[in-house]
């Protein structure tokens, strides 16, 4: 449950879900995955192993991260990251 992600203990299980997700979505063959930056239990920045893995899997497909409070957009693809604050 996305309450449950910002427990610690649960954290990596959460992370692993989003993968799961993300792979399912290979898969299937689509072209692009769009998620809630929110999704992530951390912060993207700072965790540079979950960067890496989620450009590894953006030579697969284009992940977006969509933040809707600033209305800022993450989006990973073949090993381009952007990151656009403010969209308005």
């Amino acid at each position: 449950m996305v309450k449950d992600k910002w427990y610690i203990e649960l954290q990596q299980k959460h992370i692993d879900m989003v993968i799961e997700e993300i792979e399912r979505g290979i898969d299937r063959g689509d072209r692009v995955i769009i998620f809630p930056e929110s999704i992530f239990p951390l912060f993207l920045n700072q965790s540079e192993s979950l960067m890496t893995l989620l450009e590894a899997l953006s030579n697969e497909i284009t992940i977006i991260a969509v933040d809707y409070i600033s209305m800022g957009i993450i989006i990973l693809t073949q090993h381009i990251y952007l990151k656009m604050e403010h969209f308005r």
